[in-house]
């Protein structure tokens, strides 16, 4: 068989193309795949910080039960310091949130439905600035 130095060249043309075609799937498809793991990450990042308020205002009523119980004014400020860590993170999930508008507006009443709890909780009903355990 004959080979002329034109079909070598066709054939290394056809050759490299094929190469070509095949950078450019695997680019495309490593580019997806970092992609989908920075949505895995973003993701977990907001459910660890929704997991967090759901501990912090957990131990905010924990300690706004025991300050009723026992008008102990460290239970007081655990509450309130708990309530101030909530809040923090609760920003942090609106923060992270900004690319969707639905999730925001549940964050947004979680927020205050918070503000609500803290407000009875540090207005004088419960654990608080003004104590009305006789």
């Amino acid at each position: 068989m004959n080979v002329t130095p034109r079909t070598k060249y066709v054939a290394l043309g056809v050759l490299l193309i094929t190469i070509g075609i095949g950078t450019a799937f695997s680019y495309r498809g490593l580019s997806t795949l970092v992609n989908n793991q920075g949505w895995v990450e973003h993701t977990f990042t907001v459910l660890t910080e929704v997991e967090g308020i759901s501990v912090s205002m957990s131990e905010a009523a924990s300690s706004a039960r025991r300050f009723i119980a026992n008008a102990n004014e460290e239970d007081a400020a655990a509450s309130r310091t708990a309530i101030e860590l909530a809040d923090t993170k609760i920003d942090r999930v609106i923060a992270l949130t900004a690319d969707n508008p639905k999730q925001q507006q549940r964050a947004r009443v979680v927020k205050e439905r918070m503000s609500e709890f803290s407000q009875v909780t540090n207005g004088g009903h419960c654990p608080a600035s003004r104590r009305q355990v006789k």
